[in-house]
């Protein structure tokens, strides 16, 4: 018996695919986690939106596993290679 895992749903969304991946792993249609998040999002003053911005930076996309977090730092340069980006300065060195 395989387990299940949360996966944003990668064909047939139509923003990040977090309602879809949502409703995969719950057994339901993804129209009705589409429609409960609109629903709590108006009566929550948008919590349940930062919920789903906060589920797309985490939760792993279904086809190649990449995670909403890893997009964004695409887009500011960063890499996790293990490098800390600390840099030190030396007057004396011949490299300036």
């Amino acid at each position: 018996m395989g387990s299940k895992q949360l996966a944003r749903r990668h064909d047939g969304r139509w923003l990040a695919g977090v309602a879809g991946g949502l409703a995969d792993y719950w057994g339901i249609d993804a129209l009705i986690v589409r429609l409960a998040f609109i629903v709590l999002s108006i009566f929550t003053v948008g919590i349940a939106l930062a919920i789903y911005v906060v589920a797309w930076l985490l939760m792993p996309d279904a086809l190649d596993g990449t995670r909403g977090l890893d997009t964004v730092q695409g887009w500011f340069g960063h890499k996790n290679n293990g490098d800390s980006g600390h840099q030190t300065f030396n007057p004396y060195s011949d490299a300036n």
